[in-house]
């Protein structure tokens, strides 16, 4: 049975548990010490693997020695063998449930840290898309000598990268046995605005740019309304924060394209005007539409997501998109969606690339011990490459699904 528990309650206490099992965690490399995030850590993990050095987890003030084990082309920490006992309870070395990730290099330059103690992150989808036409400092997204994908697209995040940036960045790719039943909606909502908040996108408040809806709930829902077009129409930002004024009028009918973060509910379902609807938990007011082409697009490129999600392997579809906010939305004219990926994850909210993923992460939560899930990895990664490898035959084999995909659970 879960606990109702207050969202900012449950989030301050967990905060502090997941800094202490994961990336506030030290490692004695040589003479230096590093955090499992800093950007300099896997250089040191590669130079102590080319010279045979022992890395020590200082979980302990003595100091517990460590292996580095290369794979693929990134360095990880490994526990010792017959020195679980050894680490400190929390040390999720002590388990030996996930290895101690190094630092990704997607982290610059898509992500820069500022003197001031925030951090800027570059997306490849413009979220002012007239300055984007018409800035000539803006890069274009021109083809690479080999045919590739666009040259500056890999200094760059696509949007499920961001999910994933945001999930460590926020802490949900942790576990431990005392979140059992308490990671709602709200518990991940309250995550990843806690995660924004030092955060800029595209030269703006990455609070006042990317959305999440709020948990809905009948009794609140012109508070709600009211809150959403605030963000979506009313927040007015200045020097680098956001007030929020007046509601929107009647007059004011378009807003700064928003980056939506969000549940699916529904997708897929065949309109009459030619459309793909696209329904989503805690925005039942707000009807979404993606193209037809969109849609053949989706259902191919995420034909794996779709299936685990359709067949209940997977409890939760995220889809993460980009929208132009109107207010004149009804069903006959919904909301449109740009670049929609759809992101699968378990029923404690964690991200998957696949079947094999979620059984590990099943087998990882039945055994009761805290533990870093392993999400999705950044497009240019061997990791990644092997997964969308594996996407792609899945969806060449994959039997041929309904027009539509829905998944029926609580609202």
């Amino acid at each position: 049975m879960s606990t109702a528990m207050d969202p900012a309650l449950f989030v301050a206490a967990i905060g502090s548990t997941a800094r202490t099992l994961g990336d506030r965690a030290l490692y004695r490399v040589g003479k230096r010490d590093f955090f499992r995030t800093d950007p300099e850590f896997e250089a040191a993990l590669a130079l102590a693997y080319a010279g045979r050095l022992r890395p020590r987890c200082l979980c302990r003030p003595e100091g517990i020695e460590m292996y580095v084990s290369r794979l693929a082309q990134h360095y990880v920490l490994k526990r010792m063998p017959m020195t679980a006992s050894q680490h400190a309870e929390h040390c999720i070395a002590r388990h030996g449930v996930v290895t101690v990730e190094a630092s990704h290099d997607y982290r610059a330059p898509a992500i820069q840290e500022q003197e001031d103690g925030t951090t800027t992150v570059s997306i490849d989808l413009p979220l002012d898309p007239r300055a984007a036409d018409s800035d000539p400092a803006m890069p274009s997204p021109h083809r690479g000598g080999n045919g590739g994908q666009p040259t500056w697209r890999r200094h760059r995040f696509s949007l499920p990268e961001l999910v994933d940036y945001l999930w460590k960045a926020s802490e949900l790719d942790w576990w431990h046995p005392r979140f059992e039943g308490r990671r709602s909606w709200a518990v991940v909502r309250a995550l990843l605005r806690r995660a924004m908040h030092d955060k800029f996108i595209a030269g703006h408040p990455m609070a006042t740019r990317v959305f999440v809806p709020e948990a809905f709930s009948v009794e609140h829902r012109d508070a709600i309304v009211e809150r959403r077009q605030r963000q979506w129409f009313g927040a007015a930002e200045t020097a680098g924060t956001c007030r929020c004024p007046r509601p929107p009028t009647a007059q004011q009918t378009t807003a700064p394209r928003q980056i939506l973060i969000a549940e699916v509910k529904e997708i897929g379902a065949k309109r009459r005007d030619g459309l793909r609807g696209v329904t989503l938990r805690h925005l039942p007011d707000v009807p979404f539409a993606i193209k037809e082409r969109q849609w053949q697009f989706v259902s191919n490129a995420y034909a794996v997501p779709l299936q685990l999600w359709t067949e209940g392997e997977v409890h939760h579809l995220l889809c993460a998109a980009a929208f132009d906010p109107a207010l004149d939305l009804t069903a006959d004219h919904p909301q449109p969606l740009q670049s929609l990926s759809l992101l699968p994850t378990t029923d404690q909210w964690q991200l998957v690339t696949g079947r094999l993923d979620v059984d590990r992460l099943r087998r990882m939560v039945r055994m009761g011990r805290p533990f870093s899930a392993a999400a999705q990895r950044p497009s240019g990664s061997p990791e990644a490459a092997t997964a969308h490898r594996d996407a792609d035959a899945h969806a060449r084999a994959a039997p041929r699904r309904p027009a539509s995909a829905s998944h029926h659970r609580s609202p």
